[in-house]
């Protein structure tokens, strides 16, 4: 199993489904620290909004009637719909949000705070207000990874206990168990989902990850490029797409053997995932061809990354064998729609002249297209 690599793809890892039009994409944080983990966070947050948006408005209605006869209905029923209506804010801003992961986090701890004020003017920590605090954490346990879970879920109970000691003080200490089932229920409704997410990601990672390598997959690169394709909005910059290919591999595996060839691509692929950019994404298409997407990067600035990773790979040996890669490269166009077949084509086309033009070696779409349109010229 490979070291993670900022912006590679490693074993048991997901697939970088994250907006690439995104700011500051590739700026991290505690909570996601990486691309992979960020794109957990994202997949799990498309799947489980709808069903949070939907149960929150619910709760909300269910626990009107619980106001009824509270010493501040108005002021309760207030608090607690702005913690709510922020905190619903920011889950739909999160696909155009920088360090999205941080902003819910902020916002679950601002909601919960409000949630916990309008408990108190209720004056009854048993109402329905509360199970809103176990329906924030069952939330944020769905999406976020657990370093994140255990400290939002205790800050919750704090708030838990500070709402019985700010309403109730004296029941709570004649009947601690009040407070100790509350927690308790926090605590295991926390620990399941968060297990039941980690399986699921844990399953789903082995689908899209390339079990010889431990890089993304072609399904992985797939949904990739369709989520590129289904952009809302042009991108305002361009994506660089570097297409790379084993020099002469067929010949590792016709002299020295099939599983001398699968050390020799397992080492590549290392060395491709230990050079790759910060942010760059790294997958495996099949056999010996290596794609990596570049954000935010013209096709200068990704040929220039590319010569960077044939120089890793010439300046080592993979298995015991001395090994090249050609490179194609090509960018689609800043403030444009991203179309995957001509940024492949113009790739895959600049990877034929560099295999023409005698291999370990990269070659440009528009260097490719002026040498054609001169010898069309002459």
């Amino acid at each position: 199993m490979f070291v993670h690599h900022t912006g590679a793809a490693i074993l048991d890892r997901p697939p970088p489904v994250d907006a690439m039009s995104m700011p500051d994409r590739g700026r991290y944080s505690w909570i996601c620290p990486d691309a992979a983990s960020r794109a957990r966070f994202l997949t799990m947050h498309e799947r489980m909004f709808p069903v949070a948006q939907r149960t929150g408005v619910l709760l909300a209605i269910l626990i009107i009637p619980g106001l009824v006869g509270a010493p501040h209905p108005w002021l309760a029923l207030g608090t607690i719909a702005v913690g709510l209506a922020q905190y619903g804010v920011t889950q739909i801003k999160v696909p155009r949000l920088a360090r999205p992961e941080v902003w819910v986090a902020v916002s679950f701890s601002i909601m919960q705070l409000l949630v916990m004020f309008g408990v108190v003017f209720a004056g009854r920590v048993d109402d329905g207000g509360m199970v809103l605090l176990v329906w924030a954490c069952v939330g944020v346990a769905s999406r976020l990874p657990t370093r994140a879970v255990v400290p939002l879920t205790a800050w919750s109970i704090v708030l838990y206990l500070a709402a019985w000691l700010l309403t109730d003080p004296q029941r709570l200490i004649s009947d601690p168990a009040l407070a100790t089932v509350g927690i308790g229920i926090l605590i295991t409704c926390s620990a399941i989902v968060t297990t039941l997410r980690n399986s699921d990601s844990a399953n789903h990672a082995a689908s899209i990850i390339d079990q010889l390598t431990g890089l993304f997959n072609r399904g992985a690169f797939e949904r990739r490029i369709q989520e590129l394709e289904r952009a809302d909005a042009p991108l305002a910059e361009p994506i660089g797409v570097v297409l790379l290919d084993i020099d002469h591999f067929k010949g590792v595996n016709d002299e020295l053997g099939h599983d001398r060839g699968d050390d020799v691509l397992r080492s590549v692929a290392e060395t491709l995932a230990a050079h790759v950019r910060e942010g760059d994404e790294l997958y495996r298409l099949g056999g010996e061809e290596f794609i990596v997407l570049l954000p935010a990067t013209a096709e200068r600035a990704a040929a220039e990354a590319a010569e960077r990773l044939l120089a890793s790979v010439r300046s080592a040996r993979h298995a015991g064998v001395d090994v090249t890669i050609s490179a194609g490269v090509a960018a689609s166009p800043a403030g444009a729609s991203f179309s995957w077949r001509h940024a492949y084509h113009d790739a895959d086309t600049a990877l034929y002249a560099a295999k023409e033009g005698g291999r370990d070696q990269v070659r440009t779409a528009t260097a490719v297209a002026v040498v054609t349109e001169l010898g069309r010229a002459a």
